[in-house]
């Protein structure tokens, strides 16, 4: 594998759509007992321009965030991933070459990292080191 200029994990970037690109229609697919949301895309297949239907399963929910609690470097738009644990992507709107995008972060969820860490700090002030409930005492009588 070549050398890298730089390291593009857990980033991604998406593009306003072709012209020939066409949502045709939006539905689920049931794989292996898990139900996934898809989109179905029409796009040119060849050359000579023969469509193609490509589906694409989701994967996240971007929300809009709110300017104010952003600031000027946050992300315009975030949202957890269905995908890993813990997991989140944040998407930052911009333009080149007179065509707009999106580019995408992937990232530790914060809010879930905090919510682990306070139950664990609950857990040490109820629970002794084998996890068993100290409060769950029998009374010997």
């Amino acid at each position: 594998m070549a050398d890298r200029e730089y390291d593009d994990r857990n980033r991604g970037i998406f593009w306003e759509p072709y012209p020939e690109q066409k949502l045709v229609g939006a539905g689920k697919l049931d794989i292996g007992g898990k139900e996934r949301k898809i989109a179905v895309i029409r796009e040119p297949l060849t050359a000579n321009g023969e469509p193609k239907l490509v589906i694409y399963a989701k994967v996240a929910v971007l929300w809009p965030n709110d300017p104010a609690k952003i600031g000027e470097k946050g992300p315009t738009y975030s949202g957890p991933l269905d995908i890993g644990e813990s997991l989140r992507v944040a998407g930052w709107p911009g333009e080149k070459n007179d065509r707009k995008f999106v580019s995408l972060r992937v990232d530790n969820d914060q809010r879930a990292q905090k919510a682990a860490a306070a139950t664990d700090k609950m857990r040490g002030s109820r629970f002794a080191d084998d996890g068993s409930d100290i409060l769950d005492d029998e009374i010997p009588f």
